[in-house]
């Protein structure tokens, strides 16, 4: 993040995650395979997601539609992956859909399929939400308080190391897009001072107009 983009409070959604591999998993034809960001295959498995294993393969659809696609981080220490934005599930491509139905479609789909949430035989690596938040001063602060009095880690079940902004309205897109930022958590605090004092030169300008159309 370069600077703070307008209606940040009201028009972006976050999501806090760890230090990882940002990588695609793919489940299709009863196989759970990841891809690096430069498109190497760096593992393959069986996974409760669906088609991601024999076991999690479904019938009944078209094999065009006999796949998922995720964007996820990857933490080797923990071995879970944590899922940052969702592009298809069973074939239903969500790409062009606004982050808000992604966010929750992504959430829904997860809470039915708690199968892949757990680590198992089937499952070896589960697939868990990270935490999110809106992006107002208020959730901020509760952020930065955990984070001082360390109850995040304790939480969310990791150590948050790097803040995702998404414009609620913006659709996915591979690549930099000014609909998408991020902030090293160490900035946190910045950015909080840099908020309120935003909101303070705000005030100050709406009062300013107050008084020049009592004249």
């Amino acid at each position: 993040m370069v600077y703070i983009p307008s209606n940040f409070q009201d028009e972006w959604e976050c999501v806090l995650v760890p230090n990882g591999i940002r990588c695609l998993v793919i489940t299709n034809h009863n196989k759970t395979i990841v891809r690096s960001s430069d498109g190497q295959i760096f593992n393959t498995f069986q996974s409760m997601l669906p088609f991601g294993s024999e076991t999690s393969r479904e019938g009944g659809t078209t094999p065009s539609n006999q796949h998922c696609i995720l964007d996820c981080v990857y933490d080797s220490d923990k071995q879970n992956y944590y899922v940052l934005d969702i592009l298809s599930w069973k074939g239903y491509m969500l790409m062009d859909c606004d982050t808000e139905f992604r966010f929750f479609w992504k959430k829904t789909k997860l809470m039915e399929t708690i199968e892949a949430t757990k680590r198992s035989n089937q499952n070896p690596f589960p697939f868990l939400l990270p935490i999110s938040c809106s992006t107002t001063i208020e959730d901020f602060e509760e952020i930065l308080y955990n984070l001082n009095e360390d109850l995040s880690s304790k939480q969310c079940q990791y150590q948050p190391e790097f803040l995702l902004f998404y414009h609620k309205e913006s659709h996915y897109e591979f690549g930099s897009t000014p609909l998408f930022t991020s902030l090293s958590i160490q900035y946190l605090e910045m950015l909080i001072n840099n908020l309120k004092e935003n909101d303070n030169i705000e005030e100050k300008e709406e009062e300013l107009d107050g008084d020049e159309a009592l004249e």
